[in-house]
């Protein structure tokens, strides 16, 4: 069974309009996928460090 609804919502969209969405969404995904990457590799730790090293800096402490 087909959806209907999706269907004339992306044909209401002019050609250019559905590659600029196709392109949001892809652009999505990749952030996504990076952002699990980066996760899985523990470099949210990392991240957080230097931005405590950062913050502590401006402040005049580190």
């Amino acid at each position: 069974m087909k959806n209907k609804g999706l269907e004339n919502f992306l044909k209401s969209f002019s050609s250019q309009k559905r590659i600029v969405l196709a392109s949001r969404i892809m652009a999505l995904l990749l952030a996504a996928a990076f952002l699990t990457y980066g996760i899985a590799r523990g470099e949210v730790q990392i991240v957080l460090q230097k931005a405590i090293r950062v913050c502590m800096e401006c402040v005049g402490l580190g």
